[in-house]
Parts: C-alpha cells; sequence; structure tokens
C-alpha cells in the first residue's frame, strides 16, 4: 500500500509540474512574481541603508538622547507623586 502511494503521488506531481511548466499564464505570473520579488528587495535594502545612515548622524543621537532623557524625568515624576525631578 505505501508503493502504491508513492507511486500515485508522483505520477500526481509530474503531472503538475509539466502542466504548470507548459502553461504560458503560470510562466507570466512566475516571472511578474520574481520581479516583485526583486523590487521589493531592492527597495527594503535601500530602506535599510537610509536608516543606518540617519541612526548615524548626530542629530539622531542628540533626538534619542533627548527623547530617553524626557522619558526618565516622566517616570521619576510618577514615582515621585508629581514633584519635578531634581537636577543632578
Amino acid at each position: 500500500m505505501s508503493f502504491l502511494g508513492r507511486l500515485m503521488s508522483y505520477l500526481a506531481n509530474e503531472v503538475v509540474v509539466k502542466s504548470l511548466a507548459n502553461s504560458p499564464a503560470f510562466q507570466r505570473w512566475a516571472v511578474r512574481t520574481n520581479q516583485r520579488m526583486v523590487s521589493n528587495a531592492e527597495q527594503a535594502a535601500k530602506i535599510t541603508h537610509g536608516l543606518k545612515q540617519r541612526a548615524q548622524s548626530a542629530e539622531f543621537q542628540n533626538e534619542v538622547r533627548r527623547g530617553l532623557k524626557e522619558f526618565a524625568d516622566a517616570v521619576r515624576r510618577d514615582f515621585s507623586g508629581g514633584r519635578p525631578p531634581q537636577a543632578k
């Protein structure tokens, strides 16, 4: 029974693969999908490069420091009962 199941699976696979390989519609779909994937990968690389450059800029690092300081001050204020944080 196992042999017969494998044989049927193999034959079905062969029919599906051959029919898709000879189908112009499937080939067009495959080409369009591949082009979209390549385009998306290129866009992702550009965005990643831009984000890396932005993260390395001094302005961005200063924005992050200011934001973290404001966050820390808000947390201190919340835990101190609403009194402003004391300067160090």
